[in-house]
């Protein structure tokens, strides 16, 4: 069975009652608690991890992970994946 609510307070209470109610159910994060996934292409493979994080905190990006991805041989490739908190970030940045 499917539920999908309306809300999140409907979530909520849904997820509460089959807590209460010891029903066995699997749920899914709340897009609002999600965090955004973007790569970052063009990065030259000389800046270090560090360093782009250092940048993105300069611009108000506060990163939770940085991931280089690297060829098959480990020869860093010019992509990066940066996992970003999920919060309003244009009312932060202002």
């Amino acid at each position: 069975m499917r539920i999908i609510p309306k809300s999140e307070d409907d979530y909520r209470r849904i997820t509460r009652l089959f807590r209460e109610e010891e029903v066995p159910h699997q749920t899914f994060s709340l897009p609002s608690k999600r965090s955004i996934h973007a790569v970052l292409r063009g990065v030259p493979a000389t800046l270090s991890e560090t360093e782009i994080k250092e940048e993105l905190q300069q611009r108000r990006y506060p990163p939770l992970h940085i991931i280089r991805l690297k060829r098959g041989g480990g020869v860093p490739m010019p992509l990066v994946v940066v996992i970003l908190p999920k919060i309003s970030a244009a009312v932060q940045r202002t």
